[in-house]
């Protein structure tokens, strides 16, 4: 098991090729395995040909936590200066075709790992169908058929490390004395020694050791080596996402005496802005922090709105906050601006009511047409008149009509018994109910008012 940091060939080559390449002894052919040489840069094609110890997660994060690359661990022999201790080196046909063979020091030395460049591995044999696993804990008797080289014996893991996604069916080597007990067990997961109670050793059943116990052989201390080198595995640029398309902006006709009102309708959990941009010429306005206003819905915001008499003089105050990892929501924004309606000024007539109203989960736009000069624009209760009506394309909206005295400065007395009900989640088209959106001044003369409405078409 290794992490991405170590994973390529090259890592090999540089970490071990000054490291000696002494073959020493091998174990024991058996019907179930024969050793055969072979070297870290020798690039493996396949598991199958090779006795295997598990099929496991082989490459994952450093700290042994997250598992990414699925592949086999093969038992080895270390041979480097003689060492001759069994190991584990990882398979996997696209990242790993070469690797050392990993051993576990003796506490002798250090209790480290090693990373051999020489080593044995073993092939199956034609009694491989025979060679079994076998749990034991220190103390036991060596098992008679194990196999083993002097005093050591082939053992893997048979659980993984606290914390780890890896590490069970790991090789390594237990010594023994003799033929009598099992005394430790060495293995290393990552670059640290797995401390085992219980643990499993190889048997290859079709086979009969020699009576007599082996001599126990020296275990030869390597010196020091440095940690091989990491390498970093080359990431994948990710897949270019193209920007989305940029949204037009809405031209007035031609000496329209107005700023275009645009407002960007946001989906819950969006990750963009809702914007609003400059009002009405002509009308008192105030909006957070000057000429637009931006809600994300990623933070809290306390939108302050105020609005003032005829003659834009005097203020009062109200404050909304707007939620917390919520887009704002387009129905409250008579808490952003208000419009002060100024007697006979010239700007107060013919402004653009742009209507957002689409499906639910969408992020486009429909714009009503241009109210015709001396006319007041009509809309839903909840928002000053001369304001941008905006309808929510998650609610059904009731819009309700209120005509106003001829100079267009102060809301009439009677209000017009038509409702109409705009579709829930559906895009109006333009001038869609326009009748019901824009109406005439009142006469003043009239006293008791009365309405025109302009239909429009699309």
């Amino acid at each position: 098991m290794r992490s991405f940091l170590v994973v390529s060939a090259v890592a090999i080559l540089v970490a071990s090729a000054k490291f000696s390449t002494n073959l020493g002894d091998a174990p024991i052919d058996t019907p179930c395995m024969s050793w055969v040489p072979a070297q870290a840069d020798d690039a493996l094609v396949s598991a199958s040909p090779y006795v295997t110890t598990a099929n496991t997660w082989v490459i994952g994060s450093e700290d042994c936590s997250t598992c990414d690359v699925w592949g086999s661990v093969l038992p080895c022999f270390a041979v480097d200066y003689g060492l001759n201790l069994f190991g584990h080196r990882d398979f996997n046909a696209e990242w790993i075709n070469e690797d050392w063979c990993r051993v576990a020091l003796p506490s002798s030395d250090g209790s480290g790992t090693y990373f051999s460049r020489s080593m044995m591995l073993a092939k199956r044999g034609v009694r491989y169908d025979t060679m079994t696993w076998q749990t034991v804990s220190l103390g036991d008797a060596v098992p008679a058929n194990v196999v083993r080289y002097q005093d050591r014996v082939l053992a893997r893991t048979n659980s993984a490390p606290s914390g780890c996604c890896a590490g069970s069916g790991f090789g390594g080597w237990a010594e023994v004395d003799g033929n009598l007990t099992l005394l430790s067990v060495h293995i290393s997961v990552y670059s640290n020694q797995h401390e085992l109670s219980s643990f499993e050793v190889a048997i290859c059943e079709s086979y009969t050791p020699p009576t007599a116990a082996p001599t126990p052989a020296p275990i030869v201390p390597p010196p020091p080596t440095p940690a091989p080198t990491p390498v970093p595995v080359p990431t994948l640029p990710p897949t270019p996402v193209p920007p989305p398309p940029a949204t037009p902006t809405p031209t007035p006709p031609p000496n329209a005496p107005w700023n275009v009102i645009t407002r960007k309708q946001c989906v819950i959990g969006c990750d963009y802005n809702c914007t609003t941009y400059m009002y009405i010429n002509g009308a008192c306005s105030n909006q957070l922090n000057g000429a637009s206003t931006s809600y994300s819905c990623a933070s809290s915001h306390v939108a302050i709105d105020k609005y003032n008499g005829a003659n834009c003089a005097g203020t009062a105050a109200t404050t909304t906050s707007q939620p917390t990892g919520t887009c704002y929501q387009l129905p409250n924004l008579q808490d952003v601006t208000n419009k002060c309606m100024t007697v006979n000024a010239p700007n107060n007539t013919g402004f653009t009511v742009e209507k957002i109203q689409c499906t639910e989960g969408c992020d486009y736009e429909c714009t009503t047409t241009t109210a015709p000069a001396g006319t007041c624009e009509v809309e839903h209760p909840q928002y000053s008149t001369g304001g941008p009506t905006v309808y929510n394309c998650f609610d059904t909206f009731i819009a309700r009509t209120v005509y106003f005295a001829s100079d267009c400065s102060s809301v009439g007395s009677a209000t017009l018994s038509v409702t109409t009900v705009h579709p829930r989640n559906v895009c109006e088209p333009l001038n869609q109910n326009s009748a019901y959106l824009t109406y005439k001044c009142a006469d003043a003369s009239s006293g008791s008012g009365s309405t025109t409405s302009s239909s429009g078409s699309d």
